[in-house]
């Protein structure tokens, strides 16, 4: 059966954030072959599920190069492990592209063999095992959406965590380049395009473009823009605008919208989401700035990430003609 870009790309997300943290089924855990914990993102993840984790590991007997075990999670918030072992880089010519695709291949079955709806994986092997993070980033990228590709309705959710910015370009670089030929055709969503006209009026009135719309039951309620420029408000960003402009509801009413906002929110307006519990966002792009995405789904909100070309394009031209208004408040430099 055949499905469209979007379905996949629904369901996997790139995202910078510690692991550990994760309200995930569950986390893969770049371990070393005798699962018992050790430096870096293993140390971590044992760390953060306490004693109970190695206990358990004690008695899988180890793992090899590109096979995957699990375990419960212990303390940690996600409900369960997958443990594999990556492959050290030797310079690519001892199967350690193969190996690699394993371990993401392997995790992935065993958590769709266990019913698991939602999985997050770090950069395995770039790490103490010295795999050149752009390609182990190409691997990662290429074999998740294979996987998709074949089971389609496998994962609610499949994350590809960054530890840092390099790693987060890596990753969103790839991706961008392996699905760049598999954009869906004819005119933006309505209700993003609104959201990208939005942006549009914010640009000619001299501030940053970034806009949204308020969605109830398929209706526009509210419609805004980042105006903080213009106003010289610090906090009227893009989503604020949108929900003050919609008015006032009482709380049921938002538990049935959608939020669309053309560049992924920053902690600010996330926070305005999860107050008036949102269940969904819908974002044109976070290219160039990565956002909340992260918090939002560990609070059950549902992120679909477009990553529309012409949204990033919009953001990048703005971020190079103004970098200082960019990086008042929002930028992370």
């Amino acid at each position: 059966m055949e499905h469209s870009a979007s379905q996949l790309k629904d369901h996997l997300s790139i995202i910078k954030a510690d692991i550990t943290t994760l309200h995930v089924d569950v986390i893969v855990n770049a371990a070393g072959n005798t699962l018992l914990g050790g430096g870096g993102m293993d140390g971590a993840i044992h760390d953060a599920a306490g004693p109970g984790l190695l206990e358990e590991c004690r008695k899988l007997g180890g793992c090899r190069v590109g096979e995957a075990k699990i375990t419960r999670g212990y303390d940690l918030p996600a409900k369960f492990v997958i443990h594999t072992v990556g492959p050290y880089w030797h310079g690519g010519h001892g199967g350690e592209p193969e190996n690699l695709r394993e371990c993401y291949l392997h995790s992935l079955q065993l958590a769709r063999e266990h019913g698991l709806s939602s999985i997050a994986f770090p950069a395995v092997s770039t790490g103490v095992f010295c795999y050149p993070k752009d390609k182990a980033a190409k691997i990662a990228v290429e074999t998740v959406l294979s996987f998709l590709r074949e089971y389609p309705d496998a994962f609610d959710r499949v994350i590809l965590t960054a530890f840092s910015d390099t790693d987060y370009t890596y990753l969103m670089d790839e991706y961008l380049r392996q699905t760049s030929g598999e954009q869906m055709p004819g005119p933006m969503d309505p209700f993003m395009q609104a959201a990208y006209e939005e942006a549009l009026t914010g640009r000619k009135e001299g501030g940053i473009p970034i806009g949204g719309v308020l969605v109830h039951q398929g209706v526009i309620v509210g419609r805004g823009h980042n105006r903080r420029v213009q106003l010289g408000n610090p906090i009227l960003h893009g989503e604020i605008d949108t929900l003050s402009n919609a008015g006032r509801h009482p709380a049921e009413f938002y538990r049935n919208c959608v939020l669309y906002t053309t560049l992924s929110p920053c902690i600010m307006c996330s926070g305005a989401i999860l107050l008036y519990r949102i269940p969904e966002v819908v974002v044109g792009e976070d290219v160039n700035y990565p956002g909340e995405k992260e918090l939002l789904m560990s609070r059950g909100v549902k992120v679909t990430i477009l990553n529309n070309k012409e949204l990033i394009g919009m953001m990048k031209k703005y971020i190079e003609e103004e970098p200082e208004v960019w990086n008042e408040d929002i930028s992370e430099e």
